[in-house]
């Protein structure tokens, strides 16, 4: 999965991202990305 639809810890949507940038956001906020809505194109993850 090269894109995910990224939703901010916020609950805020970020966008279409590279699946790397959404893990380092996730990081960076030291929290965790999970994949929300698997079968969605593309697929939506959330940082929580």
């Amino acid at each position: 999965v090269p894109q995910v639809r990224l939703i901010g810890a916020d609950g805020e949507q970020v966008g279409i991202v590279p699946i790397s940038e959404a893990l380092q956001a996730a990081q960076d906020a030291k929290l965790d990305l999970v994949e929300i809505a698997p079968l969605a194109t593309p697929v939506v993850c959330k940082i929580l």
